[in-house]
């Protein structure tokens, strides 16, 4: 989970938008759909929906109650 969650703060700090923000704002469609912005859209995505997931496994494993 740590390693999803730096990729999100370095996401963040690129970008100076959360992701949700990110998508409101279309920023993909903003910078041309380049492969930097493309491919860091994939990434922050997957890092996000993986932070999701770890979090609901381990509050399911009561762990983080």
């Amino acid at each position: 989970m740590a390693h999803y969650e730096n990729l999100d703060r370095g996401f963040q700090k690129k970008y100076g938008v959360s992701f949700e923000e990110f998508e409101e704002k279309n920023v993909v469609k903003k910078k041309g759909f380049s492969w930097e912005v493309e491919s860091d859209a994939m990434a922050w995505e997957q890092a996000v929906d993986g932070i999701k997931t770890m979090r609901t496994r381990l509050e399911d494993l009561d762990v983080l109650k």
